[in-house]
């Protein structure tokens, strides 16, 4: 890395080796749920008695080890871009051997001496739930858009503008053969009331954008957010020139699609 920047080993060792809650955490188990405790017999991974070549062979005929193993050491996809300047799939079915080599080469010298497979394991299934919800909440999205195409009768898809330098992207957007945007759809999730001030300043500051360019085009916003009585606070908000409307839909598919056609009605766009 330049001077002066750290790489993910660097800000590893940094608080790893200040971690001071081992004991403490151990001694709490045992004091507060002491009679739950059972103790086992359990295979463990001796990291300390591998090589390098090794971990890379394991990873070579076994890719589904890269990500608990890099887990277990806070490696995440962004690291790996950053530090080695790769993009990597850490789910991937299939590595190459020089990847593997890289990848093995990147993780071993922050590897504990040794680490229990069910530890592994359950650091397998963290990181796959929360892959597996994200994407849930990114379909969600896809939903949206899916439910404007079929209630307009015409297409609605991404696209990105530029405006100032920076490009921005409309989640769904309407527009001519020409490409120009007549009508653009914000969709965005907020899922706690501490993010209301960020995600509506993020609609508000793209809607200001988009119009800057293209003076004619209709913004609007599906929101979600799983507190109804807080709706008319976000309309406050986003209420505008710059916002035509903001329209609410939970996860079902008669909330979406009455979002989509309300949303349709108000743009006077298709035949809702």
């Amino acid at each position: 890395m330049p001077d002066g920047y750290s790489n993910h080993r660097d800000q590893y060792r940094a608080v790893s080796d200040d971690y001071s809650r081992k004991e403490l955490i151990e001694r709490a188990l045992l004091d507060g749920l002491g009679k739950f405790v059972q103790y086992r017999e359990v295979g463990f991974v001796v990291f300390g008695d591998m090589t390098v070549d090794d971990l890379a062979r394991a990873f070579q005929h076994h890719p589904v080890l890269i990500k608990p193993i890099l887990a277990s050491v806070n490696i995440a996809s962004r690291a790996i871009k950053r530090d080695l300047g790769v993009d990597f799939n850490l789910y991937s079915s299939r590595v190459t051997p020089e990847r593997a080599s890289q990848l093995a080469g990147y993780v071993y010298p922050l590897l504990p001496r040794d680490m229990a497979i069910p530890a592994l394991v359950e650091l397998d299934r963290s990181g796959w739930v929360d892959k597996e919800m994200r994407n849930l909440k990114a379909r969600w999205e896809a939903r949206v858009q899916e439910a404007l195409v079929a209630c307009a009768g015409l297409p609605f898809k991404k696209r990105h503008f530029d405006c100032e330098g920076e490009e921005y992207e409309i989640d769904a957007a309407h527009f001519d053969e020409d490409v120009h945007v007549h009508l653009a759809v914000d969709v965005k999730r907020i899922e706690s009331p501490r993010d209301i001030h960020k995600r509506c300043d993020e609609i508000v500051n793209k809607a200001l954008k988009l119009k800057r360019v293209l003076p004619a085009a209709k913004f609007y916003a599906v929101v979600y957010y799983p507190f109804p009585q807080e709706h008319g606070n976000i309309r406050s908000r986003l209420a505008g020139a710059a916002v035509d409307g903001v329209f609410f839909a939970s996860e079902t598919a008669d909330s979406i699609r009455s979002a989509a056609m309300h949303l349709l009605a108000h743009a006077r766009v298709g035949n809702p």
